[in-house]
């Protein structure tokens, strides 16, 4: 039987689990939201960087991984007190499996990736490559 009561937080120690797994060797940090898209050519991968710039953020390749780490600035300068906090702050990290990542044919590698960051918004592009298919000829 389903939990009928169950207050909305209920269910936060399962994510704080998911984070911590997705983390991997980072250590403690928080994970920002990210979505991934597939496209005929290519895999679009947009993490939400709230109130950061593109020198607080690291986008890296390492195998059939791709990283997004850095550390979002506090915002305590001239502040007296705080009332509400809800937008993390300090290191994050995020990683993104590119092993079978694609449907039907292609695949993401280390090849064509670009990176852009506009408006708290990082926009990463890995073009897919596509199986070569040759005849092998018999002798």
């Amino acid at each position: 039987m389903g939990k009928v009561n169950a207050p909305p937080w209920a269910d936060m120690a399962g994510l704080a689990a998911a984070n911590a797994e997705e983390r991997g060797s980072v250590g403690r940090c928080w994970v920002p939201v990210a979505d991934v898209l597939e496209c005929a050519d290519r895999v679009v991968v947009v993490v939400e960087l709230p109130g950061m710039t593109q020198e607080d953020v690291t986008v890296e390749l390492r195998g059939q991984d791709l990283w997004v780490y850095g550390s979002s600035p506090g915002r305590t300068a001239g502040v007296v007190r705080h009332h509400a906090v809800e937008r993390a702050v300090g290191p994050f990290a995020r990683r993104f499996a590119l092993a079978g990542l694609c449907s039907g044919p292609g695949r993401v590698t280390g090849g064509e990736v670009s990176a852009v960051f506009t408006d708290g918004l990082l926009t990463v592009t890995l073009m897919k490559t596509h199986p070569v298919r040759r005849r092998i000829p018999v002798d």
